[in-house]
């Protein structure tokens, strides 16, 4: 059986590398090292803190990257158009999840 995915448009938002973000959504959000990530749970192995990635601050590395995807619950899939650091952790999430930490 095919499955048919709905892409979510979201309003992208404009960060520049260097930035300092929080992620407040984990819909989008995904690892190089691992799939399936979200938020609500810590993970020391990836970023070398005990924090939920949802309370550590990340650092944009890389912006307008395109042909990304991550599924969603409910079928849906988010584009990923920035890559973010925490710790020693790399994550690839849309940047409308994220939050320019001077906003908090």
């Amino acid at each position: 059986m095919k499955k048919q995915l709905r892409v979510n448009n979201l309003k992208k938002k404009q960060f520049n590398v260097g930035d300092k973000v929080r992620v407040y959504d984990g819909s989008s959000i995904t690892s190089d090292k691992q799939k399936g990530i979200y938020i609500v749970f810590d993970y020391p192995k990836l970023t070398g803190e005990k924090e939920t990635l949802k309370e550590l601050t990340a650092t944009v590395i890389e912006t307008d990257l395109e042909g990304l995807y991550a599924t969603g619950v409910f079928d849906g899939l988010y584009q990923q158009d920035i890559k973010i650091q925490i710790g020693y952790g790399f994550f690839y999430t849309s940047s409308a999840h994220v939050v320019s930490e001077s906003e908090l």
